[in-house]
């Protein structure tokens, strides 16, 4: 389970990301107790199988331990899901908890700045760690290289950086990272809307570009450029 604190020093109010207790919506990252596929453990005496796959659009054959936006996941895709979806939702909070105040609108009650400076600084462990070191190891244990699979950009960028790289603004690893949160975005908006259908639509094209993440990653590693 997941906990988000309104305060560093401890605070204020909380509220809990993946489970029952996170007021509205219903919790997107399920674990433990909480998951949906209960009654199918009861009913057929073993959870149902992961609903990704380490290549995009195969699905695993590992056991599901966990949901996200309601999907079947294993430990290591569920995993690398859960940050991306955690550090979705860190994001949004953050912006529309400071939006308020920006220096260019009206400015607030000192007091109720503060409350809302404290409000913006989630200090969960797991949702800190939805950027760097952890997110990075957690995406290439849910997609190992596959040097075959990798985008046609990313391997002429690590081959030729001067040349490939020239006009760039972002890695490829970086650009498909920011693709991957707005996917995380939508899919955040189809779960609290309900439409399922929409959520299972997009998590195919996730995993496909939380894959190409993975590749480029693991290749401007190898290149000495990340």
């Amino acid at each position: 389970m997941t906990q988000v604190t309104s305060s560093g020093s401890g605070e204020g109010a909380e509220f809990r990301i993946g489970s029952w207790e996170r007021p509205d919506p219903a919790g997107i990252v399920l674990r433990g107790e909480a998951v949906g596929f209960r009654g199918y453990v009861e009913k057929l005496g073993e959870p149902p199988v992961c609903y990704v796959g380490s290549r995009p659009g195969e699905a695993c054959d590992q056991p599901a331990v966990m949901e996200v936006y309601d999907i079947p996941m294993c430990q290591a895709h569920g995993q690398e899901a859960a940050a991306g979806a955690l550090e979705e939702l860190a994001h949004d909070f953050e912006q529309e908890i400071k939006r308020p105040m920006n220096p260019y609108v009206r400015r607030l009650s000192p007091h109720i700045e503060r409350a809302l400076n404290l409000a913006s600084l989630p200090r969960d462990k797991e949702a800190r760690n939805t950027r760097g070191g952890e997110r990075d190891g957690d995406l290439l244990r849910a997609f190992p290289l596959d040097r075959g699979r990798a985008d046609g950009e990313t391997l002429a960028y690590v081959e030729d950086p001067d040349n490939h790289g020239r006009g760039r603004q972002d890695s490829p690893f970086d650009a498909f990272m920011q693709d991957r949160m707005l996917l995380h975005r939508h899919m955040r908006l189809a779960f609290e809307e309900g439409a399922h259908w929409l959520v299972e639509t997009l998590e195919r094209e996730r995993e496909g570009v939380a894959a190409q993440a993975a590749y480029a990653l693991a290749l401007e590693r190898a290149a000495g450029l990340a």
